[in-house]
């Protein structure tokens, strides 16, 4: 019997990887053209909006015309309504907001955290195990947010409101990773679940900005839709790479992996070595905090292992 033949998507080793880098380098991208467009006197949030509707439009076309759209039921809709808010909408709105206020050297840096708050979460609902070692990890990172927080606090005229609501994020991500692996839809691809998630969170955004002064005006220039187009072409792949991702992780393993990552590849805060010691300490949390791959085929315990070293050589560089 001749082997089936598998492609480089479909090798349990190599994909999530792939799945990880390319997760990381879009939203590094993504972080900085916010960044750009803030630069430009565009605001982030008005980006966000049109681009994650420009998302939804191109993902939903896609999955019509492969056929790949699944059957809407009670389940899908309460996934679908979760999963945006505490997933997309919400935890987006805040940071992409958040960038002309803290700087994105600050939103980058928050984005190391999440892993923490998933382990914690997992663990109360018993989908982890008590960990001494990960325990650690948690207290040093827990300690490493503080003295974050303290450092930006301490500047003149610091805004404290966002610096918290920045801060804030890592919660609601975690809460959105721990949701869609526990409430993921049985049969349903990955692909198929991101146009309704990504519709949903349009949807919420647009109704936001209707009833707020949440700004949606676009300047009638080229070189803000030129932004908002490569910022949907962004949005569009990172999520269908992160899901995929997650699906084949777990609970832990998406965020845990991807955020740490890229947290270093986009924040580059050298302007203040204060905080490049607080990104040492949380490599340090980083490497006890890595074994979290749960890859079918391995044990829970020995999983992370075929990744562990290359997990430590990215963060090296």
């Amino acid at each position: 019997m001749v082997p089936k033949k598998t492609t480089i998507l479909q090798n349990e080793m190599i994909a999530p990887l792939l799945f990880l880098l390319g997760t990381a380098a879009l939203l590094a991208a993504s972080t900085n053209i916010a960044k750009l467009s803030s630069n430009m006197g565009f605001h982030p949030v008005t980006l966000l909006v049109w681009s994650i509707v420009g998302a939804t439009i191109v993902l939903t076309a896609l999955s019509a015309i492969q056929r790949q759209l699944p059957r809407l039921t009670p389940h899908l809709a309460e996934y679908f309504i979760v999963s945006a808010i505490i997933g997309v909408a919400a935890p987006n709105l805040i940071l992409f907001a958040a960038v002309p206020k803290v700087g994105v050297s600050f939103v980058s840096l928050s984005l190391a955290f999440p892993p923490l708050f998933t382990y914690i979460g997992a663990v109360a609902l018993k989908m982890e195990t008590v960990s001494l070692i990960r325990s650690l990890g948690v207290a040093l990172a827990l300690a490493g947010a503080v003295f974050l927080a303290t450092l930006q606090l301490s500047a003149p005229d610091a805004p404290v409101s966002w610096i918290v609501a920045t801060l804030f994020v890592p919660v609601i991500l975690a809460a959105g990773n721990i949701y869609r692996s526990r409430r993921w839809p049985k049969g349903v691809k990955p692909s198929a679940l991101v146009p309704g998630t990504l519709m949903v969170s349009s949807l919420s955004l647009l109704l936001a900005g209707a009833f707020t002064e949440l700004p949606l005006h676009v300047p009638a220039t080229l070189t803000p839709w030129l932004l908002i187009c490569v910022q949907t072409a962004i949005l569009a792949v990172q999520y269908l790479l992160f899901f995929q991702l997650q699906k084949r992780g777990g609970p832990v393993a998406s965020l845990s992996q991807f955020t740490g990552v890229c947290s270093r590849s986009h924040g580059r805060p050298r302007s203040y070595p204060a905080v490049k010691r607080a990104a040492a300490g949380w490599n340090i949390y980083r490497r006890y905090f890595h074994c979290t791959w749960y890859l079918p085929g391995y044990p829970r315990r020995c999983a992370a292992t075929p990744f562990k070293n290359v997990g430590r050589s990215i963060a090296a560089h």
